[in-house]
């Protein structure tokens, strides 16, 4: 979030929000902007969202109510026994059309949702950053995990690898490779179907971290791909300390790849030296045809998106399943 002070004749101080990437201005009464309550700017800021629903707003006020009158752990208990949360699943499929499909069945991400009052999905972009901004995400990874698990139990048959996104902040929790032993065995599921998916950015934030966590989950069976590979600056340099088994094309690449020569000659690099590590390539945002016959030619192993399989409810997804939503379709 970026703001700047400026002066106004008429309340004093103005406050000028971008967040995210979306200019609110906040009249403020006299005072210090040092001391503005940050939770009453965000109020301000999801009040002044005109192309949200009212209970899309409702929905993200309640993330960012929390800090008066609960904690973290209460507060994500809360919205999961309300049923607030539920996952999605996206098929992720060989780009070869003779390719052989992954051993045992599907390969697919989950992708987490949140609903408003009314059933609707709520974009993931409306909700995360107040999940991270007040330290939920950890929270969140674990009902991730402990709901995948449950709803896994008896499907691995059909589904060969899930994906599960983890957070930046869940890579610090110690004790989270033991939780997740603990939920395997509590839902009778093997851990060699399991991939973690992380963020570029995430990971080489912290390289020394990232590794350790990732070899810890590996010890356990649970393999690793590296998300929106590509975005930050160093990638090439940090990939041979990061023990994951795909690259995750950054979907801006992917997305604008026929239109953009640099995207083009990003996504060839990054697959060529993704195969030269003997890591798979994943592409995401596979929006037609011809992105997927060009994705081909590269040699990109496996491909997601629209043109290959929207996102359908996973569990539990009673409401959302009922209400189709454009926000059902961003990842």
């Amino acid at each position: 979030m970026r703001q700047a002070g400026e002066s106004s004749p008429a309340s004093g101080h103005v406050l000028r929000i971008i967040w995210p990437f979306v200019p609110v201005v906040v009249a403020l009464a006299l005072f210090s902007i040092a001391s503005l309550d940050l939770l009453s700017a965000a109020r301000a800021f999801v009040a002044g969202e005109s192309q949200w629903s009212k209970g899309q707003k409702n929905a993200v006020l309640h993330l960012l109510r929390y800090g008066e009158d609960r904690n973290p752990a209460d507060f994500t208990a809360y919205l999961a026994a309300a049923g607030r949360f539920c996952l999605y699943a996206q098929e992720i499929v060989p780009a070869q059309p003779d390719a052989a499909a992954s051993p045992g069945g599907r390969h697919i991400e989950l992708l987490l949702r949140m609903l408003d009052e009314r059933g609707r999905l709520v974009p993931p972009m409306a909700f995360v950053p107040a999940c991270e901004r007040y330290n939920l995400m950890p929270m969140i990874d674990r009902w991730v995990v402990e709901t995948a698990f449950r709803a896994l139990a008896g499907r691995q048959g059909e589904i060969a690898t899930c994906a599960i996104n983890l957070s930046g902040s869940s890579l610090a929790d110690i004790q989270f490779p033991e939780f997740v032993r603990e939920q395997a065995q509590r839902a009778g599921i093997a851990l060699d179907g399991i991939c973690f998916e992380i963020t570029e950015t995430a990971a080489i934030a912290n390289l020394a971290q990232a590794g350790s966590f990732i070899r810890q989950l590996q010890r356990l069976g649970c393999s690793f791909a590296l998300d929106d590979f590509g975005a930050g600056m160093s990638s090439f340099a940090y990939l041979k300390h990061l023990p994951a088994a795909y690259l995750k094309i950054d979907g801006s690449f992917v997305r604008d790849m026929l239109a953009d020569p640099v995207n083009l000659v990003m996504v060839e690099v990054i697959q060529r030296i993704g195969h030269a590590m003997a890591k798979k390539t994943i592409a995401e945002f596979v929006e037609s045809e011809a992105m997927l016959e060009r994705l081909r030619e590269l040699c990109v192993d496996l491909v997601q998106g629209f043109h290959i399989g929207p996102p359908q409810p996973f569990a539990p997804c009673g409401l959302a399943a009922m209400v189709p939503s454009a926000a059902a379709r961003t990842g």
